[in-house]
């Protein structure tokens, strides 16, 4: 289970805000495009299933809807997701 509690913000680079979860980086970043915003979150690590959910929600993304994802080979993910209008 995600608890938000648990999460400390570390720094701003670029745009990119980063937090850290009980020894989980996590990257968040929100972009402005021609089709509209969208809001990217990364995680260093595989995380159980369950938290990963939770953490998503927390951080924007709504996976009620459509959105992408990434699997890098050490186990880190990308998502993203254009914002609702």
């Amino acid at each position: 289970m995600f608890q938000p509690e648990h999460l400390r913000y570390v720094s701003s680079n670029n745009g990119i805000e980063v937090f850290n979860y009980d020894g989980i980086r996590v990257d968040t970043m929100t972009s402005a495009e021609k089709d509209g915003q969208y809001v990217y979150v990364g995680v260093d690590r595989n995380v159980p299933p369950q938290m990963l959910n939770e953490m998503l929600t927390w951080f924007g993304i709504d996976q009620l809807r459509n959105y992408t994802s990434r699997v890098f080979p050490d186990k880190s993910r990308f998502f993203y997701q254009k914002k609702a209008a």
